[in-house]
């Protein structure tokens, strides 16, 4: 009985074509997701630096961008909510009166369109991400 050796030879360029496009579509898929977990790393930062920017008087749009575009290489848009929740009425604090302190909540949205590896579908002008930071202050009012 005789063996043809050269029978399967289609059939391994087959299976390595199918496997090897699985493969690359699983590694770049990791990378994708290695890279959006990263940009969520910078943009919670952005978004404390924005937070941050508003307890001190200073601008959040400046202080987010500068964190996006030096870690990211892409600017941010910021939204600032800063409502006044609470009159500390019953705290006597010298030189300050007992009405001039005052507890604000300052929310910060930073929208970031991130730019996957893929781009498919609706995602071809960038995918968008919000991401929020919340921080609570005490605030003399009017400021000294």
């Amino acid at each position: 009985m005789k063996i043809n050796v050269h029978a399967n030879k289609g059939q391994t360029i087959v299976e390595f074509a199918i496997i090897s496009v699985l493969l690359i579509a699983l590694i770049f898929g990791i990378m994708d997701i290695a890279r959006l977990s990263w940009t969520m790393f910078h943009l919670n930062g952005a978004a404390f630096a924005a937070v941050r920017a508003v307890s001190v008087n200073k601008s959040p749009a400046i202080a987010a961008n500068y964190v996006t575009m030096r870690t990211l290489g892409l600017p941010c848009s910021v939204t600032i909510n800063k409502t006044n929740i609470a009159t500390k009425s019953n705290f006597a604090i010298y030189p300050l009166s007992k009405d001039d302190l005052k507890i604000y909540s300052i929310n910060a949205t930073i929208l970031f369109y991130y730019d996957p590896i893929f781009k498919y579908g609706s995602w071809k002008a960038g995918v968008p991400i919000k991401v929020t930071s919340r921080m609570q202050t005490e605030i003399p009012n009017p400021l000294p």
